[in-house]
């Protein structure tokens, strides 16, 4: 990051990770947050920390408010994929991580839901410092497939 001449902070870099669709609940005065996170940059989540949830939140404008609990599960998907044409189904499987949020001094009504991508600029110590591959075998694999009443979902015989 590097300073403009006006004094705000100003992103040199892309972004590490983008947030897409993060949906919102509330229950009584608390308010659960589920969005996922992919990766926009060679950085990877290992199991995440309290910081990385609070930046996370912050960078969905849940700023000045406690987290009360957070959870981040890896999953692998097509979806988020840039090169789905690929040839090889590790070309367009990522990694991708579902966040979940709740804040539990909520005193409003929820924010509006945007579909992303949200830019984050951040890492997770846990993957910083371990550094491990993302292993495809190891996660979930989640595929959304909208193309009509009888997708054509073949390519899945490649999924071992």
């Amino acid at each position: 990051m590097s300073d403009s001449p006006d004094g705000v902070l100003q992103r040199d870099q892309a972004a590490d990770f983008f947030l897409w669709l993060p949906r919102y609940a509330i229950e009584g005065r608390s308010l659960t947050c589920l969005v996922d996170v992919c990766r926009a940059s060679n950085s990877l989540i290992g199991s995440g920390t309290g910081d990385l949830a609070r930046e996370l939140a912050e960078a969905l404008g849940l700023n000045g408010k406690e987290i009360a609990s957070w959870s981040i599960e890896p999953f692998n998907t097509p979806f988020y994929a840039h090169d789905i044409d690929a040839d090889d189904l590790l070309d367009y499987m990522i990694p991708a991580w579902r966040l979940e949020l709740r804040i539990d001094d909520w005193d409003g009504p929820a924010p509006e839901p945007v579909v992303g991508p949200i830019s984050f600029w951040g890492y997770d110590e846990t993957w910083i410092r371990d550094r491990a591959p993302w292993d495809f075998s190891a996660h979930e694999t989640i595929v959304i497939a909208l193309n009509g009443p009888d997708p054509d979902l073949s390519f899945l015989d490649a999924v071992r």
